[in-house]
């Protein structure tokens, strides 16, 4: 049944065994947003994420939970909520995210200025407080190849030499890489709350326009997970709306923070995704061809290359 359009925001917290940090995750929110609906969706977890939720509705009796009966993936959980709770506006927080300030006071107020803002991007930052990357220039086999040579960590090091700096933040490929904020403190005394014009921002913490959620349908139900964020943003602006990041307070994100071991289930998952990704989005014959031809180094990198492109091609 399709509830009435909620004149708050609704939030959206796709869970899939996220015992470890959901507590923290809703504790913000109930925090930082008083003004919203929260929506959990569960991906059929295997550990106490439930009960989890359970005994935090006991106390703050403030969360809609929706379980499912299988794990059908980041993007196509998040329409479950875009098909049965109509709203002006969508909150996406990750499971394993959580809100440190009045973030959201500035994406609202960034976004009621500019009705033709679809998606709004919202800074990250890791648990030790290090910025982490969250607006990004499109998908290419150029900016692929510059990762798998981990131009981010080269990045450190061209910023310290003024020259060098001055010179490639003028070139679109590399200035995300470039930013100031590379290395400033995260935790900063002031926000602008201005909004930029970015291709696309990461899907831990984003906030997508209801307009456009109507219109562009949602999330690709055939991408299960990884690249469910841009593919998001490359239709947003198919539709004349904005993808923005704003000046904002951050949000917490684990990302593997302190993790070092490469999952191959969740590695096999981001591979098929990208994959159809590609098909999908890559218009030009040749950049479909060398995408697909990094697409294994990209994912898996170096040491499993091989592997890899034996088992995949």
């Amino acid at each position: 049944m399709v509830v009435g359009v909620h004149s708050r925001a609704v939030i959206i917290v796709v869970t899939f065994n996220s015992e470890k940090y959901i507590r923290k995750c809703l504790d913000s929110l109930i925090e930082w947003s008083a003004k919203s609906q929260i929506i959990v969706v569960d991906n059929n977890s295997k550990d106490r994420t439930v009960s989890i939720i359970s005994e935090f509705n006991e106390k703050h009796n403030c969360v809609i939970c929706i379980e499912l009966n299988e794990n059908i993936g980041f993007g196509p959980a998040h329409n479950v909520v875009f098909s049965l709770f109509p709203s002006h506006r969508y909150i996406l927080i990750n499971q394993d995210a959580w809100l440190i300030g009045d973030t959201l006071d500035f994406i609202d107020r960034a976004m009621d200025n500019d009705d033709r803002v679809g998606v709004c991007g919202i800074p990250l930052v890791y648990p030790d407080g290090k910025p982490q990357s969250f607006s990004y220039p499109f998908s290419s086999w150029q900016k692929w190849f510059l990762q798998i040579l981990r131009v981010q960590a080269i990045a450190f090091i061209i910023i310290k030499i003024p020259i060098l700096y001055k010179l490639l933040s003028k070139k679109p490929l590399f200035n995300e890489y470039l930013r100031r904020r590379l290395t400033a403190s995260v935790i900063d005394t002031g926000f602008s709350g201005q909004a930029r014009d970015v291709d696309w921002v990461c899907g831990a913490a984003m906030v997508l326009n209801g307009d456009f959620v109507k219109q562009c349908g949602g999330f690709d139900n055939n991408i299960f997970l990884y690249g469910e964020d841009e593919d998001i943003c490359l239709m947003a602006h198919k539709l004349g709306f904005k993808v923005v990041a704003v000046d904002a307070p951050p949000v917490v994100h684990v990302f593997g923070w302190g993790v070092n071991k490469v999952n191959h289930f969740v590695a096999d998952l981001k591979y098929t995704s990208l994959k159809y990704f590609i098909q999908k989005n890559m218009r030009r014959p040749v950049d479909r061809f060398l995408m697909r031809a990094i697409l294994p180094l990209h994912v898996y990198g170096f040491k499993r290359f091989f592997r890899a492109f034996i088992k995949r091609n």
